[in-house]
């Protein structure tokens, strides 16, 4: 589930605009992107072998002196909607 610049930069600015428009004096998010992959070997043979895709966004967000922060794993605008509102 890589996605590329294009898509992360846009989930970004819409969070970011999204929480000027509810009222925050300030906000920061952070999307990151990252791929794992795990090759075991067992007596010269292959054992086991995985791959782990994670796409996660974390959201900051002030008004005035206060601070909120919250992430998720699902960036579905739906879900981007409900975080930035709670």
């Amino acid at each position: 589930m890589i996605k590329d610049q294009e898509y992360l930069t846009k989930k970004t600015s819409y969070c970011l605009d999204k929480a000027k428009k509810l009222g925050a004096s300030d906000a920061s998010v952070l999307v990151s992107n990252s791929v794992s992959e795990t090759v075991n070997f067992r007596n010269q043979k292959l054992d086991e072998s995985n791959r782990s895709d994670n796409l996660a966004i974390s959201i900051t967000t002030y008004i005035g002196k206060k601070k909120s922060s919250i992430s998720s794993s699902n960036l579905l605008k739906e879900n981007l909607d409900t975080l930035l509102v709670k």
